[in-house]
């Protein structure tokens, strides 16, 4: 599949996306950083078949919002409400928000 992503990949984009307010309650950047570096060698695909086909009931309020993702993941039908923090102009994930 030329869509596939390794497990550091994914660990890569959380570390970069997420809020430092998450990246803080797993152990810090560096901490998390040397993990993603280390599965990096592993090479492990990530399985899931995850597709966004909309982000509905967004809500900003200031420097927080909300919003749904629904779409599918492994052919099943997801929605997945998510908060998100603005940092340094760019929003990110946060769940801890």
């Amino acid at each position: 599949m030329a869509d596939q992503r390794s497990q550091a990949d994914f660990d890569q984009y959380t570390l970069d996306n997420y809020c430092a307010a998450y990246i803080d309650s797993r152990g810090g950047r560096d901490a998390l950083q040397g993990e993603v570096d280390r599965t990096r060698t592993d090479d492990h695909d990530v399985n899931a078949q995850i597709t966004v086909d909309s982000v509905d009931d967004i809500r900003i309020d200031g420097d927080h919002a909300t919003a749904v993702t629904n779409g599918t993941v492994n052919g099943q039908p997801s929605s997945s409400p998510a908060t998100y923090q603005r940092e340094g102009g760019a929003w990110k994930i946060c769940p801890t928000a």
